[in-house]
């Protein structure tokens, strides 16, 4: 499970990649963030370690 990002946290990210938005549509996102990370953090388990540099850069053939 994914830590927890608290509402502080989740602003401050939101800032730095440039996500302009006030602070109760902020906690509206938040949550789905929160799942979508969930979601996608069992990719960081796959084995890439054999995978050539040329292969895994998209649209390298």
């Amino acid at each position: 499970m994914p830590v927890e990002l608290t509402p502080d946290a989740f602003a401050s990210w939101a800032r730095a990649v440039g996500l302009t938005a006030d602070a109760a549509h902020l906690e509206t996102l938040r949550p789905e963030v929160q799942a979508m990370l969930g979601r996608v953090a069992p990719l960081d388990a796959i084995p890439v370690d054999g995978v050539p540099v040329e292969r895994a850069v998209g649209g390298a053939e």
